[in-house]
């Protein structure tokens, strides 16, 4: 498969269909069949780490659009994760 973007692009890879579990320690959702941070917020809306910044989406899929986050309009509970992770966001 080929993919072509024209502009600058992550390609994010997900084994398989998206596996999330609770993580307690977070407080949140986790993507665990991925090397990348992607977490689910109570809301429902995925949030990816990646490049030293956040970004969300209302959906994993392939027509999801994922936009930038500011550290100060993540969510609550993103506190509880490790400072790498949050961006500055304690």
């Amino acid at each position: 498969m080929v993919y072509y973007r024209t502009r600058p692009t992550t390609l994010v890879l997900i084994d398989g269909a998206p596996k999330l579990k609770w993580n307690e320690r977070w407080g949140v959702e986790e993507v665990t069949n991925s090397a990348f941070v992607i977490v689910k917020d109570a809301d429902g809306r995925f949030y990816l780490y990646g490049g030293g910044r956040w970004y969300r989406s209302n959906a994993l899929k392939d027509s999801g659009e994922w936009l930038p986050v500011q550290a100060q309009d993540l969510p609550p509970d993103f506190a509880k994760l490790p400072p790498g992770y949050a961006g500055g966001h304690h």
